[in-house]
């Protein structure tokens, strides 16, 4: 079955989430918000039930239109209103078509950024990407966890879509090696 180097070396779990889009007044009343405010509060909210101290939230993509001060401030409100403070979450960044690189620096929690990442190795690799890959070119990985198609999924099972319209939550890595062994075995 697939294993990930992870599973040994971290303390805590990993999980994943595509498109926050912070910040984005068009983005709230898309999604139905009547306040970038709500939006934003609901969205972390929406981390924050799925996270413990010590886990990896990696972000794919779209994290923040105002930036990474208004990255933290969004992640610290919503952190002293449920745990009475800020948590120890190690938070890395597949960057997306919406990122600005030097407006997301300016956060003192984002610990990464990244065009892509890998888990796992030899040949069961999960690539994590914000744009999805080109399905003929899926062939160095077993899965691609994506965002930026939102609502869109691709009939493909290699594809996972962790954009927050698609579970309004983060995915776990673990889930996510679940559904790898199994269609991985039919």
């Amino acid at each position: 079955p697939f294993k990930t180097q992870l599973e040994v070396i971290m303390a805590g779990r990993t999980l994943f989430l595509g498109d926050p889009h912070l910040g984005s007044e068009n983005t709230a009343k898309w999604r139905g918000f009547e306040s970038v405010e709500e939006h934003d509060d609901s969205v972390m909210d929406s981390i924050l039930d799925q996270v413990m101290s010590r886990d990896t939230l990696v972000l794919a993509g779209d994290i923040d239109w105002r930036g990474g001060e208004h990255f933290d401030e969004c992640f610290e409100r919503a952190c002293i209103k449920k745990f009475g403070g800020v948590i120890n979450l190690t938070i890395r960044v597949v960057m997306g078509n919406h990122d600005k690189y030097s407006s997301l620096l300016k956060s003192k929690y984002i610990v990464s950024y990244h065009g892509c990442l890998e888990y796992g190795g030899n040949d069961h690799k999960i690539v994590v990407t914000h744009i999805p890959v080109l399905p003929d070119c899926l062939n160095r990985w077993v899965v691609d966890i994506h965002g930026h198609r939102h609502e869109d999924l691709i009939n493909d099972s290699r594809f996972i879509n962790c954009s927050w319209e698609q579970h309004r939550s983060p995915l776990l890595l673990s889930d996510i090696i679940t559904k790898v062994n199994t269609f991985m075995k039919s």
